[in-house]
């Protein structure tokens, strides 16, 4: 499975060009495109989302990863 990264209902193309690069790059560099709120905790999951865990900014995508920004709850957008 390639990696993806989504916040919300948006959702970034499957594929391996995210791998090697940190939650914080991908955060500035998706910011407007997914609407990633200021903020949000990043999550990654590699079983298809059944068990997460928060990484830090640091973090560097691997293969078959799925990052996502989480938005807190009660709000939209």
């Amino acid at each position: 499975m390639a990696s993806q990264i989504r916040c919300g209902p948006r959702t970034t193309g499957m594929g391996d060009q995210w791998v090697g690069k940190t939650v914080g790059y991908l955060r500035g560099k998706l910011e407007a495109e997914l609407s990633i709120p200021g903020g949000a905790p990043a999550v990654v999951s590699r079983d298809g989302g059944v068990s997460s865990q928060a990484v830090q900014e640091t973090y560097r995508l691997e293969h078959g990863d799925l990052l996502e920004f989480v938005r807190p709850a009660g709000t939209k957008g």
